[in-house]
């Protein structure tokens, strides 16, 4: 049975996560989350240190210069502490959140708490020079994100564990792969045009790559996140499904894995339909690798 550490993406060799791009990356994102009041107290200052989300940023975006990687790394620490938010509020005080940050989306202004306006700043840091098309795609991205982490909220307080079809496309939505790679996009100057970003080659290879990322990382956390009572995990799902303990479900994960990283490599080798989609093999490659790398050196998942 082939372990997480034996799935590669053949596509592309793991970036670097050190270096002075992952650390000036982890200094911004730490400043920026701290100035917009994200990081009050030790406690969540500490473990937004060792959880490294700069260095998530610097391997899943190699290529990407400075001022690119620290709006990125920004979004990637925003992302991570949305998700710590919820997982400590119940639906009755996480809609009204979730509205507020749908709303912003949607180009209105409904809350002026910290953690929204966080959320504007990043919004109209990475919009406001986007193509009206690509802001529109985004924006449906980023709103099909809140409103499945609504769902979820809603599971959660339930203590009511999904069934594995719809966990499925839920784990898709919640991932961020997509929405990173929209950002990640317009900021190299290369957002595909819609005709080419619905082709059904582009969105299998990024469904696919999207799970194996989500799927790696559902791996990795359910130790913490069963003991937490979390639902939304593949492995959770899986045991709860198959009425087996969680060692059984996460070989199953192993496997799912192992399968969807051998349709990633075949959709690669295939070769894109349209030159302009080439770069999307190699996009993948790094977050697929690069966050494999980054579970050996965070320290968000410990017991």
């Amino acid at each position: 049975m082939p372990t997480e550490s034996e799935h590669p993406a053949k596509a592309a060799d793991p970036p670097p996560g050190g270096g002075s791009r992952a650390r000036e990356a982890e200094e911004y994102a730490f400043d920026w989350c701290r100035r917009h009041g994200l990081l009050r107290g030790r406690t969540p200052a500490e473990s937004f240190r060792r959880a490294r989300f700069g260095a998530l940023a610097a391997r899943t975006h190699p290529q990407a210069p400075p001022g690119q990687l620290a709006l990125l790394a920004a979004w990637v620490a925003w992302g991570f502490v949305l998700d710590d938010l919820l997982d400590r509020r119940d639906a009755r005080t996480a809609d009204p959140l979730l509205a507020d940050l749908v709303a912003v989306t949607a180009g209105k202004r409904r809350s002026r708490n910290a953690f929204v306006r966080a959320y504007e700043d990043l919004w109209r840091r990475t919009t406001e020079t986007m193509d009206p098309p690509v802001r529109e795609r985004f924006r449906a991205n980023l709103t099909r994100y809140l409103n499945v982490l609504g769902e979820e909220s809603a599971q959660r307080s339930a203590r009511r564990v999904p069934s594995l079809e719809a966990y499925l496309p839920m784990r898709l939505a919640t991932g961020g792969v997509r929405e990173d790679l929209d950002i990640a996009d317009h900021l190299a100057g290369r957002s595909l045009p819609e005709a080419l970003y619905t082709h059904p080659w582009h969105q299998r290879i990024l469904d696919t790559a999207s799970d194996v990322v989500n799927w790696t990382n559902d791996l990795a956390s359910y130790p913490k996140e069963a003991a937490a009572g979390e639902v939304h995990n593949l492995v959770i799902v899986l045991a709860h499904a198959d009425g087996v303990d969680h060692g059984r479900a996460a070989e199953s994960v192993r496997t799912g894995i192992a399968a969807r990283t051998e349709e990633f490599t075949a959709l690669a080798a295939a070769g894109p339909p349209h030159p302009e989609l080439a770069a999307r093999v190699a996009d993948l490659g790094h977050w697929i690798t690069g966050f494999r790398g980054w579970l050996s050196e965070t320290g968000r998942y410990r017991v």
